[in-house]
């Protein structure tokens, strides 16, 4: 027998022991020395840790509802193990995938040897290190094989390894999303510290709040108790009570994945000090997971209040909700968002709007009711909180204007936008039903003045649509030694630029920089690939229209704005 084979039990019971974030690091001082393969599997996981945690913490969501009898989500239930091996196509050498349930009861039939390290491990699930368990052993279910009882079963960590390939490749791609790449682009900036800043004192009240009523009888099943720290079941109640899921908002799923993205991942120990650590919020993990809220949900950007009377986001969303529910509805579908791609509008834009909503909705659902913004207190929410858990029906608060005709002005600045994408060449060949995807799918962002779009020479990625707003089309011609800076057009409202970025991946031949206040939309590459597939080859022809479209000796897009005289020979050369 090799050995691998006789060490298998051995790689086996240390795998029981390990959890990546606290145990792999310990690993290499507490194995036997004459464990090597046992360290090969551990460097193997370490590798994979991102891929193999990011399956377990987007299983454990799988299949658990807000009023449902388990709402904790440190462990996979079968059920939601059956739909990862579903996921993943994995298949036994048998062809089948009956074996695969035998593995998830052998890893999760209780073991005193871990009891002792894990005391708050739950039965008829897998906790984390059992998660390794299983991907080890479906591992070398799968891959490795003896071709007979006396042929070594073969190297334990390579198949480990092309395992964790094979979950990367499957895996849906939220499970493989990065939270630290989502805290650089939309946490770790000064627009969005300002946004939570502001509304501090009201966030921290709202989180004290919600973590006492939270570990106190709510449908939270951790057997770990907290005031002062939000629990899974605090953060679902507390959304639930404000209104954002029964409005259908937001998805229990998508709180669920917002609350395990933010909680802190590491930790030294089994302690129930470093479990709560590990399992509830803390304040600054609480203030993400609403960013992340706001990344998802359907909110107005300001553009929209701006066309109304509406005093903020939340009086937005009240006239709407007012009004016929089918338009509401239909803004909800169209204005949600997902994890992958871009949200509808900068993040701190969407934060600010989400927070007014929230406070309106606490401020209508009090017995105080008529509070200014900025004034609600702890007596407040706590008088929220007790009528909303006592089963309180949601009471929606009258809107500061008239919004009768908010969804006609929806509408109509949604059809003026469908209008200009129509008229786009690289999008003559996409039918209405999909102009209508892409324009559903295009997010929002705001320029100052002064501010750039992007520069000449920075790789396209991107494609625009100017909803208000002005804008210099900029070259610089790279054989001119001064580096002069040539305004070649101006683009206002209903013009738009980059589609050939929806094509290739090339520097961009202009920059693009704003006069005023530029309001756009935009969808990223690889947005637009996912919702409409790839477009076809564009020439220069293509691209001139008769009404002018500024097209440089580079085959930059730019619509809508007829390019200087001077410049009109280079236009005609690049049509032909």
């Amino acid at each position: 027998m090799s050995t691998s084979t006789r060490r298998w039990p051995e790689i086996l019971q240390m795998l029981k022991q390990v959890d990546t974030d606290r145990e792999l690091s310990k690993l290499s001082k507490d194995m036997h020395p004459a464990a090597p393969e046992v360290q090969a599997v551990y460097d193997v996981l370490e590798r994979h840790a991102s891929t193999v945690y990011g399956a377990f913490y987007h299983y454990s969501t799988v299949g658990k509802t807000f009023d449902g009898p388990d709402t904790e989500i440190m462990h996979v239930r079968h059920d939601a193990f059956v739909k990862f091996v579903e996921d993943c196509s994995l298949v036994s050498p048998d062809g089948g995938t009956g074996h695969f349930s035998t593995i998830w009861s052998i890893v999760d039939a209780g073991d005193r040897s871990t009891r002792r390290i894990d005391p708050y491990n739950k039965p008829s699930a897998l906790n984390r290190h059992e998660w390794l368990q299983v991907v080890v052993r479906i591992a070398v279910h799968t891959l490795l094989r003896p071709r007979s009882h006396s042929e070594p079963i073969g190297n334990v960590a390579d198949t480990v390894e092309v395992f964790c390939e094979h979950l990367e490749a499957r895996l849906p791609p939220e499970a493989l999303l990065s939270s630290d790449e989502f805290r650089r682009h939309y946490c770790y900036t000064e627009a969005v510290d300002r946004v939570l800043r502001k509304h501090e004192p009201f966030l921290r009240m709202l989180y004290a709040t919600y973590a006492v009523l939270g570990n106190d009888g709510l449908n939270d099943q951790s057997t770990l108790t907290s005031t002062s720290h939000m629990s899974i079941g605090a953060w679902l109640e507390m959304n639930s009570n404000i209104g954002l899921i029964e409005l259908g908002l937001v998805s229990v799923t998508q709180l669920m994945q917002a609350f395990n993205a933010c909680r802190i991942r590491a930790s030294t120990e089994y302690s129930a000090t470093q479990e709560m650590r590990l399992r509830l919020l803390f304040f600054e993990d609480f203030c993400e997971a609403l960013v992340r809220v706001a990344y998802v949900i359907a909110l107005p950007t300001p553009d929209d209040v701006s066309r109304t009377l509406a005093d903020d986001a939340g009086d937005f969303m009240i006239a709407l909700l007012q009004g016929a529910d089918d338009k509401f509805r239909q803004f909800v579908a169209r204005r949600g968002g997902c994890w992958l791609g871009h949200p509808h509008q900068r993040i701190q834009g969407s934060l600010a709007c989400l927070l007014a909503l929230m406070m309106r909705l606490i401020d209508a659902n009090t017995k105080f009711g008529g509070l200014a913004e900025g004034s609600l207190t702890r007596t407040h929410l706590a008088a929220f909180a007790t009528k909303r858990c006592g089963g309180a029906k949601l009471e929606i608060p009258k809107a500061t204007f008239n919004g009768s005709n908010l969804p006609l002005v929806v509408e109509e600045i949604r059809a003026h936008n469908f209008r200009v994408l129509s008229g786009v060449p690289a999008f003559t060949e996409l039918n209405e039903e999909q102009i209508g995807l892409l324009l559903d799918s295009m997010s929002k962002a705001k320029f100052e003045s002064g501010e750039y779009v992007y520069e000449q020479g920075s790789f396209g990625d991107a494609f625009y649509l100017v909803t208000s707003g002005y804008a210099n089309v900029i070259h610089v011609d790279p054989t001119d030694t001064t580096e002069e800076e040539v305004v070649i057009a101006q683009l206002a409202e209903s013009d738009c630029f980059g589609e050939l970025a929806l094509q290739r991946d090339q520097p961009r031949p202009v920059s693009i920089v704003a006069t005023s206040t530029l309001d756009v939309l935009f969808i990223a590459r690889c947005d637009f690939e996912a919702k409409l597939g790839c477009i076809g080859p564009l020439s220069a022809l293509q691209l001139v229209k008769d009404e002018g479209v500024v097209v440089d000796n580079v085959n930059e897009d730019v619509q809508g704005q007829k390019p200087q005289p001077e410049l009109k020979e280079e236009v005609n050369k690049a049509a032909t």
